[in-house]
């Protein structure tokens, strides 16, 4: 386990935050090779012996080139043609996934699960595909117990749209800390408070929501502004599952010590390799009530 930063106490400064507490668990990965049976960044996973690798044939969208389907079967690629707008076709052919990471219950704390299992595999196509916020990789979740799989030394790997979307293996070095609501979550009176502040704390940056990749927490807002994620089946309102961030960089209470003493700048700030958005943050939420447990993204 990662020592924590000692906190800065923003509720002693602010004490109507004391309510929205929520804790979070940060997972601090770095550059390492992991083994299949633990919880990691890319790498090899456990997967069950009779289970078919997840195949995308999602639309991706077209540019320059794009893929026409042939008479009898399979598609050509062909230049488009000035003055025709694209549009989205699917893959030429189904796309293997790829590992994103594995979790498991027993080094996460915090990390939501449905009952009976105890690993959790997020996997997704490479590519950039149309989504509701934006482009983004298309993710998939798969819960499992580890106990009925086995280890999966080299996952097939399909073609990827370029190398920002093929994580570099990591361990992870889980941290829980307590998070505070990003500006955008919180009431006008208490964002009052905040702001009068002024220059004794950096709420933004060093007290509302951690940088880097995260089990469960506040979402942040920091491109789109507050989003309603409702579930589309039960409309009820999604939590917050995992984040996947372009950088571990933090500053005060979430700067990372310890972790990665001795390595070079580009493997402490941006040790997955994994570029999502702008530099930004792809979030995953989850439907807690629903039997299938749907998923939506947000990109930050």
């Amino acid at each position: 386990m990662h020592s924590p930063v000692p906190p800065v106490n923003v509720v002693a400064l602010v004490p109507a935050l004391a309510p929205f507490a929520r804790m979070g668990t940060r997972l601090h990965p770095r550059r390492a090779s992991p083994e299949a049976d633990t919880g990691h960044v890319g790498g090899p996973i456990r997967w069950p012996a009779d289970e078919p690798w997840p195949l995308c044939a999602a639309d991706l969208p077209s540019d320059d080139e794009v893929s026409v389907p042939q008479l009898g079967g399979g598609f050509l690629a062909v230049k488009r043609l000035p003055g025709i707008g694209s549009r989205p076709l699917p893959h030429p052919q189904p796309n293997p996934m790829i590992v994103v990471v594995q979790l498991r219950v027993a080094e996460v704390p915090g990390l939501w699960h449905p009952p009976g299992v105890d690993m959790l595999q997020v996997l997704w196509c490479p590519f950039d595909h149309p989504q509701e916020h934006g482009h983004t990789p298309v993710v998939r979740l798969f819960w499992r117990r580890h106990d009925r799989a086995t280890p999966v030394a080299e996952p097939p790997i399909g073609l990827a749209d370029d190398r920002f979307y093929v994580p570099r293996p990591c361990v992870l070095n889980p941290e829980q800390v307590i998070e505070y609501p990003d500006l955008e979550d919180l009431p006008d009176e208490i964002v009052a408070q905040i702001e009068a502040l002024g220059e004794q704390a950096d709420y933004d940056g060093e007290l509302s929501t951690a940088p880097g990749w995260k089990v469960g927490g506040w979402p942040q807002w920091s491109v789109t502004g507050r989003c309603l994620i409702d579930c589309d089946r039960c409309a009820t309102a999604m939590d917050l599952l995992l984040t996947i961030d372009t950088t571990e960089h933090g500053a005060g209470r979430w700067e990372s010590v310890g972790v990665h003493d001795g390595r070079d700048e580009e493997a402490r700030r941006e040790p997955t390799g994994i570029v999502v958005g702008r530099w930004g943050a792809l979030q995953i939420f989850i439907c807690t009530r629903c039997p299938d447990h749907p998923i939506r993204l947000n990109l930050q």
